[in-house]
């Protein structure tokens, strides 16, 4: 397997794991909207040594932070690379509420992007752009070699095309009858 291929796999990987750890992140705000509960378990399931699995649909966000520290540990000392660290931008009002922002980490030559927004009535006014242009600024500085970010297709997948990323996984049906895209800048 050429390398530019394997690093595409091992950078989507990267990035499933790191969007499991952002999802949960985001369920925490939002699991109020939605309940999971298996059919029959109202309590625990069992494991030996007194421990227990449960579903939760409100983890603690300590919790949350132990599973993104966890990873992050074990990912350091799985490749030796321990150079992470967060990335946000916003785009504020006068009176510092958020019209448009985004999120992510650097990490091993890799700038990570989990979440970019614009508010629906700032779009079309070069938020994104002013956002899409910081955050190429920002990965040159610490180095990077690539961003790395998912979309959906109905989202901005097109907006992405037109700054150079390209398309290096796809997931079908995710949500149904849509596809899941993982997609990569290669820097300069």
């Amino acid at each position: 397997m050429n390398k530019p291929v394997m690093a595409a796999l091992i950078a989507a990987g990267m990035a499933f794991l790191a969007s499991l750890v952002s999802f949960l992140s985001w369920w925490r705000i939002h699991a109020d909207r939605w309940s999971i509960r298996w059919p029959g378990r109202s309590a625990p399931v069992d494991f030996p040594h007194s421990t227990h699995l449960m579903v939760e649909a409100k983890p603690r966000l300590e919790d949350v932070r132990f599973l993104e520290e966890g990873l992050y540990e074990f990912n350091a000392r799985a490749t030796g690379i321990s150079d992470g660290k967060l990335l946000s931008l916003f785009v504020r009002t006068p009176d510092g509420s958020p019209i448009a922002g985004a999120f992510g980490w650097t990490w091993g030559g890799t700038c990570y992007i989990r979440y970019l927004f614009v508010a629906e009535n700032m779009r079309g006014h070069g938020q994104g752009t002013m956002l899409m242009r910081a955050i190429q600024k920002e990965a040159n500085s610490r180095d990077c070699r690539q961003i790395v970010l998912e979309t959906f297709d109905f989202q901005a997948f097109a907006f992405y095309q037109k700054f150079g990323f390209e398309e290096v996984g796809r997931v079908e049906d995710y949500p149904l009858g849509h596809q899941y895209l993982i997609l990569v800048k290669r820097l300069p």
